[in-house]
C-alpha cells in the first residue's frame, strides 16, 4: 500500500471502512447525506479515518449504496442503464459521443468528492442539458439538409 500516493491510498481507506460500515445496514441503507452523522459519531473530522469512517465515501456508487443501501444501488443501476439506452434517440452517429459523457461521469463518480455535493450534481445536470440540446440541433441541422 505503501507504493500508492497518499489521496489514492487515503481513498482506499475510506473505501474500505464504509463498505465494513455498508454490512450493518445493507438492505435500507443508513439514509440519504447519512455518512457525515455516522463520522460524527465515530471521532468527527480529524485525520483518523484510516480507522474510521469519513465524511463521505470519496465514490458516489459507493456513497449510494451505503446511504440507500441495496434498493438505492439497484435504483441507480436502472438509471444508469435508462441513460444509455436514452443514448439511442440522438442515432448511431452520436451514440460514441454520448457513451464517451456517460463514461465521463461515471468515472468522476467513481472517484469524486461526494453524493450530495450541490455543485458537483449541478454541473453534471448542466452536462447532460448542453450534450442533449448540442446534439438535438445537430440532428435537426442534418435532416434539415
Amino acid at each position: 500500500v505503501s507504493a500508492i500516493p497518499m489521496t489514492g491510498r487515503d481513498r482506499l481507506y475510506i473505501w474500505n471502512h464504509t463498505v465494513r460500515e455498508f454490512y450493518k445496514s445493507p438492505i435500507i441503507g443508513i439514509g440519504a447525506a447519512g455518512t457525515p452523522t455516522v463520522n460524527a459519531q465515530q471521532g468527527g473530522d480529524d485525520d483518523t479515518f484510516e480507522y474510521r469512517l469519513n465524511r463521505h465515501a470519496h465514490n458516489m456508487f459507493l456513497q449510494n449504496t451505503y446511504e440507500l443501501g441495496v434498493i438505492g444501488a439497484v435504483l441507480l443501476c436502472f438509471i444508469g442503464l435508462a441513460a444509455i439506452q436514452g443514448l439511442g434517440v440522438f442515432g448511431s452517429a452520436y451514440l460514441p459521443f454520448g457513451l464517451a459523457h456517460i463514461t465521463a461521469i461515471m468515472a468522476l463518480c467513481s472517484v469524486g468528492y461526494g453524493l450530495w455535493q450541490f455543485w458537483l450534481t449541478a454541473i453534471i445536470a448542466f452536462s447532460i442539458v448542453v450534450t442533449t440540446v448540442i446534439t438535438r440541433n445537430a440532428t435537426t441541422s442534418a435532416s434539415a439538409t
